[in-house]
């Protein structure tokens, strides 16, 4: 099937379905390690995933590569879709622009510049969108996450939980078909974290997108509606 052809078993509902795959990383010395093989997993609409495993398992690797950052090195990969595991970088960038939005544990917030303008960020890319559509659209993500008022604001002048927050508007301000989350509460007390996650969740479902979380956390992973351990054969299951 070609990159450009549309999976024609992707059901209703499907946002993500991954075949047999496999996740590699490339040593200096020409070596490779395998560190995911053989997972099956398709992700629907509206629902989320938490990614666990012992350090070393390959979370993050493989949310890379969920990701449209890294081809896998074996199986199939399909988002909204589209067999999206050979496309050249220039495509997948253009795709992961569009379909995809990130939240990671630092924020990765742009410190000169404002809540505003670090919401609107995604919106510079790709098809752009009108003045009009863009002050709406992140006010509406701000409004969603409670800080509609903190968007002449820079991101030192917030806590660590508000930040987060300001990175959940970022994520899903171009209204994405998956939001993937790298250790979202890693940097945050738990009472914060617990609240930034409820916001997440919310936030995601209202957007009917999917959300994949990468977390060490039990107590958030089982706060989600399903999980893959990568520390476990069982990983390779169809969920």
């Amino acid at each position: 099937m070609s990159s450009s052809t549309a999976r024609s078993a992707s059901g209703p509902g499907e946002v993500l379905v991954a075949e047999d795959l496999g996740v590699s990383i490339d040593h200096r010395n020409g070596s490779s390690t395998r560190l995911v093989e053989g997972l099956d997993l398709v992700i629907q609409s509206g629902s989320s995933t938490a990614v666990v495993g012992r350090s070393g398992s390959g979370k993050t690797t493989l949310l890379s590569v969920l990701g449209l950052m890294r081809p896998p090195s074996a199986g199939r990969l399909y988002i909204a879709g589209r067999d999206v595991g050979t496309l050249r970088p220039s495509v997948a960038a253009g795709l992961r622009n569009e379909l995809l939005g990130f939240v990671f544990q630092n924020y990765s917030l742009v410190e000169h510049l404002s809540v505003f303008e670090n919401v609107a960020l995604p919106l510079m890319y790709g098809r752009r969108a009108t003045r009009p559509q863009v002050r709406e659209r992140v006010e509406r993500q701000l409004t969603a996450v409670g800080l509609r008022e903190f968007g002449r604001r820079r991101p030192r002048s917030l806590s660590g939980g508000e930040q987060q927050r300001v990175a959940i508007a970022r994520a899903l301000v171009r209204g994405p078909r998956l939001v993937l989350a790298d250790e979202p509460t890693g940097a945050l007390d738990t009472a914060t974290g617990t609240s930034v996650m409820k916001h997440l969740q919310e936030a995601t479902v209202e957007a009917g997108a999917a959300l994949i979380v990468v977390t060490h956390d039990d107590a958030l992973a089982d706060s989600l509606h399903r999980r893959v351990d990568l520390s476990s054969r069982e990983a390779a299951v169809a969920l």
